[in-house]
């Protein structure tokens, strides 16, 4: 998680994203979260949320930061 929270900063420095990050991170369904690493080291992270459209009954993805 210290490495996710370092890296962010980081990429996107105008914006405070680690707010958001927590928050979904801390969510028990509906998120996945990838992690992308070269020789040990964080280099991306993925946040996946579920969502649905409301005149519809298939289920989606939203693509987070990255």
């Amino acid at each position: 998680m210290d490495a996710i929270k370092a890296l962010y900063p980081v990429v996107f420095p105008a914006e405070d994203l680690l707010p958001l990050v927590r928050d979904l991170l801390a969510e028990k369904t509906g998120v996945t979260s990838l992690v992308a690493s070269n020789g040990g080291s964080v280099i991306g992270h993925f946040i996946f949320t579920s969502c649905s459209i409301e005149t519809s009954t298939c289920m989606l993805s939203l693509l987070g930061p990255l």
